[in-house]
């Protein structure tokens, strides 16, 4: 994996841009079936993922411990570069997400699918997927998009 992380980026929680790729958590659950059962989610930060092929790896290098050497290695984890867990029940992932829809914030289980994996990137020109340490981080990402997709229809109905 050699994928960028983005956890040097200044001011990790102020930027983002909300893509609305996958936006129906049923499509979300029916995705981590398929892709092999698991559900991937950030230890620290409010991001998770389906699909094996969207973790990212942190190099480790070789250190010496007692006189021996302990080699360099790779472990998965969030666009930022961090620590992961995994959910092996889909179900009960996504079923406790439906059930605690108030803990994600003003947008509710909105801004839980937002936070996966291919919701939200750096900027609208930097497609780069990255992730916050708050939900309400992702809330205001989804007041920003909606705003844009407000002045959108605005322009449209007066014709520009």
């Amino acid at each position: 994996m050699s994928k960028k992380i983005t956890r040097d980026m200044p001011d990790p929680d102020h930027t983002g841009f909300y893509t609305a790729v996958w936006t129906d958590i049923e499509r979300l659950r029916t995705e981590a079936k398929r892709t092999g059962g698991v559900v991937y989610y950030g230890a620290n930060t409010c991001w998770y993922t389906t699909n094996p092929l969207d973790l990212y790896a942190r190099r480790y290098p070789a250190t010496v411990v007692n006189g021996r050497r302990i080699p360099s290695g790779h472990l998965p984890c969030d666009p930022r570069g961090g620590m992961l867990m995994e959910a092996h029940d889909v179900d009960l992932f996504f079923n406790n997400a439906l059930e605690n829809a108030a803990h994600y914030g003003k947008h509710g289980i909105r801004a839980f699918v937002a936070a996966h994996h291919k919701n939200v990137v750096v900027s609208a020109t930097d497609n780069q997927p990255t992730c916050f340490s708050r939900w309400d981080t992702y809330n205001r990402v989804l007041d920003e998009y909606d705003a844009r997709i407000a002045q959108i229809a605005k322009d449209i109905t007066k014709g520009r």
